[in-house]
């Protein structure tokens, strides 16, 4: 991935790439506090699963 000096991805396809890996890593693998340490994902499916 190409940054500029100051540290800003080149164009725009690049921004949209970094924004899926951030929104996969925080949805999908981070731990949150306010969820029990449970990622988002898993809560998600639970209570897809309770639903139905």
């Amino acid at each position: 991935m190409r940054k500029s000096s100051s540290g800003a991805t080149s164009n725009v396809a690049e921004l949209e790439a970094l924004v899926d890996d951030w929104m996969e890593f925080y949805n999908h693998r981070r731990m949150h506090q306010s969820l029990s340490k449970q990622t988002p994902w898993s809560v998600y499916q639970e209570a897809q699963r309770q639903a139905t």
